[in-house]
């Protein structure tokens, strides 16, 4: 058996900086046990730097917008990675990258529809 678990946490959006948090859970369990995987995505950027398109996607399964730096690499995240067999940690990795793009992923439409708002907003784009 195989799920998946996927959350936003921690939004934190202001004038100059967004900020949140993207936490992904797989976990496996089969005759030999259990395997889980957590991958914690950090994200920050200042929305002063966002290009003035900001193109939908639909990822994953999921829909997405796909943020864009307007001139060189603005986003960066910090993304933990977490293994657990059994119930007991056996691997923990943390890096850190800047990006000039980031898939921002959203399970419901009720925070897509708020996220669009943002952008729009970040990006000067007239309201709807």
């Amino acid at each position: 058996m195989i799920a998946l678990r996927w959350a936003v946490k921690e939004p934190s959006f202001t004038e100059t900086k967004w900020r949140w948090q993207e936490v992904e859970v797989t976990a496996e369990a089969n005759s030999a046990g259990t395997t889980g995987i957590t991958i914690a995505r950090t994200v920050t950027l200042d929305p002063r730097a966002l290009s003035k398109t900001v193109p939908a996607a639909y990822s994953r399964d999921t829909w997405a917008l796909e943020l864009r730096c307007e001139d060189g690499p603005c986003i960066t995240e910090e993304v933990t990675s977490i293994v657990t067999e059994n119930g007991e940690r056996s691997f923990s990795e943390t890096e850190r990258t800047t990006s000039r793009t980031h898939l921002w992923l959203f399970e419901e439409y009720q925070p897509r529809d708020e996220a669009l708002i943002l952008v729009r907003r970040a990006i000067g784009a007239a309201p709807r």
